[in-house]
C-alpha cells in the first residue's frame, strides 16, 4: 500500500505541477507548496521503494520501522497535502493572476547587474562554499550570509527570464552571459537549488510573454541545452561533495581542482554515478521522521505547540534575542517522545507531527501559506513592482522544496520585508535606461 498511495501522490503531484509550469491561469502557494510537499514525501518515497536494495523485504523494515507505522506516515502526509490543496483553493487569493502580464522592468535589470556584481565578489572572497555559505549554519548566518542567500537564487532567475524574453540583442547577449556564470557558480550550491530554479524559471517566463508552446529550433535546443546543463550540475556537485568530504572546510576552488584531478584519471563518472546511486537510496526517503512522530504521538503527550514557539525564536535575530534557545528540533523530538532522533528530514509536517499529531501535519502548511501569501499581497499593494517580483521568487523558492522548518519560513518572511524596504529605496535611485522594456516571446 505505501508504493500504491506513493505513486497516485507523486501522479497528482506531476499533475499539480504541469498546471504550474505551463498551463495555470493564476499562483497560490497553497498550489506551489503541494508542489513540493507530495513530490518530497510521495515521489520520495517512491524513489526509494524502487531503488533501495532491501533483500525482499518491505521498505519500511528495512530501514528499521514497521509497516503500519510507514503506511500512516505516508497517508498523512498525503492527506496533509490534500488539505492545504483544498484549503488553499477555499481561502486562498491568487497572489498574482495570468491577466496581469508581468514585464521585465530596467529596475529588474539594474537589481540583475548589482546583484551579480555582488556574487561575483562574494565568490572571488571565498564566501561561498560547496553547498552554502562559510560559516552559516541553519539559523546562525551573519547579516552577510543571510543577504547573499537572499540575493543569489531570485538574481539567477530573474537573469534567466531577461534573457529569454528580451527584444534587444545586446541586452540579450548581456543577459544571457550573466545568467550563464549565474548558473554555473550556482551549481556549486546544491541539486535542490538547480533543480527549484529552473522550475521557478520555466513558470515565470510564460507569465513574462515566453511562448513554451510554440516549439521553434531554438527553444528545442534551449530545451536540451538546459536538460544537459542540469544532468551535469547535478553530476558535478555530487563530485564537489565527494571530493570536499576529504578536507576540512574546502574552498572551492580546491575541490575543482580535485574534480578536476579525478575527469583526467578517468574517474569522475564512476565516482559521481556511484555517489549519486548511493544518495539518492536513502536521501529521498522524507517520511521516516514524520511517521515515527506520528507514531509516538499516539501513545505520548506532544510538544503541545513548544516546537512552534521554538522556531519562532529562532527567527528573531540574534541582536535582538541573544540568548534565544538553541535546540534543534530533533531534540525537542527526543526529550518529548523519549526516543533519540539524529539528524533527521525537517519540514512544516514534522513540527506539526511534534507539536499536535496528525491534526498538526493537516494544519501547519496552511498557516505557513496563508502567512506568506498575506506578506506577499501587502507587498505587492504597497511597494514597487519590482520589490513584489522579487517577493514572489522568494516565496516560491521556498515552498517548492519539500525540506523546510517553520523558522524557514518565519526567517524568509523577516528577511523579505526588511530588503524589501532596502529594495524599495534602491528602486528610487537615479535609473539608466536600457531602451524600451519588453516581455516579448524570442528565442
Amino acid at each position: 500500500m505505501t508504493a500504491v498511495s506513493s505513486a497516485i501522490g507523486t501522479c497528482v503531484g506531476c499533475a499539480i505541477m504541469w498546471d504550474f509550469l505551463f498551463t495555470g491561469k493564476v499562483i497560490r502557494f497553497s498550489s506551489v507548496c503541494t508542489i513540493g510537499l507530495v513530490m518530497g514525501y510521495g515521489f520520495g518515497t517512491l524513489n526509494s521503494w524502487l531503488t533501495l536494495a532491501r533483500g525482499g523485504l518491505p521498505l519500511a523494515v528495512a530501514v528499521g520501522q514497521t509497516v503500519p507505522e510507514m503506511a500512516d506516515g505516508v497517508a498523512a502526509a498525503l492527506m496533509g497535502c490534500a488539505t492545504l490543496l483544498l484549503l488553499g483553493e477555499i481561502f486562498e487569493k491568487p497572489v498574482w493572476t495570468i491577466a496581469q502580464h508581468l514585464q521585465v522592468t530596467d529596475g529588474m535589470k539594474r537589481l540583475v547587474l548589482v546583484g551579480t556584481v555582488i556574487i561575483a565578489i562574494a565568490f572571488a572572497a571565498g564566501e561561498f562554499r560547496q553547498g552554502g555559505l562559510r560559516g552559516a549554519s541553519a539559523h546562525s548566518a551573519g547579516v552577510l550570509a543571510e543577504f547573499l542567500q537572499f540575493l543569489f537564487i531570485p538574481v539567477t532567475i530573474m537573469a534567466d527570464i531577461i534573457f529569454l524574453v528580451e527584444h534587444k540583442k545586446n541586452d540579450k547577449y548581456l543577459f544571457g552571459l550573466i545568467a550563464l556564470l549565474l548558473s554555473l557558480l550556482l551549481v556549486t550550491q546544491g541539486r535542490v537549488h538547480l533543480v527549484s530554479t529552473i522550475l521557478i524559471t520555466v513558470s515565470l517566463a510564460r507569465w513574462f510573454g515566453y511562448r513554451w508552446d510554440q516549439l521553434t529550433s531554438g527553444r528545442l535546443l534551449l530545451i536540451g541545452l538546459g536538460s544537459c546543463f542540469l544532468f551535469f550540475g547535478v553530476i558535478t556537485y555530487q563530485l564537489l561533495r565527494v571530493v570536499g568530504a576529504n578536507y576540512t572546510n574546502p574552498s572551492i576552488s580546491m575541490e575543482v581542482d580535485q574534480v578536476q584531478q579525478l575527469a583526467k584519471e578517468g574517474q569522475a563518472w564512476k565516482v559521481a554515478s556511484t555517489a549519486s546511486a548511493q544518495n539518492l537510496e536513502r536521501r529521498t526517503l522524507l517520511v521516516t521522521f514524520v511517521d515515527s512522530l506520528l507514531y509516538h504521538a499516539r501513545t505520548n503527550e506532544t510538544a503541545m505547540g513548544r516546537d512552534f514557539v521554538l522556531q519562532i525564536e529562532w527567527a528573531i535575530p540574534a541582536a535582538i534575542f541573544p540568548d534565544k534557545p538553541t535546540i534543534a528540533e530533533e531534540d525537542l523530538a527526543s526529550r518529548t517522545f523519549h526516543v533519540f532522533y539524529p539528524d533527521q528530514p525537517n519540514s512544516v509536517f514534522t513540527a506539526g507531527a511534534l507539536d499536535f499529531g496528525v491534526w498538526g501535519v493537516l494544519t501547519y502548511p496552511f498557516f505557513v501559506v496563508m502567512l506568506c501569501s498575506i506578506v506577499e499581497q501587502n507587498i505587492s499593494a504597497y511597494f514597487s513592482y519590482d520589490v513584489a517580483i522579487y517577493g514572489l521568487i522568494v516565496f516560491l523558492q521556498i515552498f517548492i522544496a519539500p525540506e523546510k522548518q517553520m523558522a524557514d519560513y518565519f526567517v524568509t518572511v523577516r528577511n523579505l520585508l526588511t530588503f524589501a524596504m532596502v529594495l524599495y529605496a534602491f528602486s528610487k535611485l537615479p535609473s539608466f535606461q536600457f531602451g524600451t522594456a519588453n516581455s516579448g516571446a524570442n528565442a
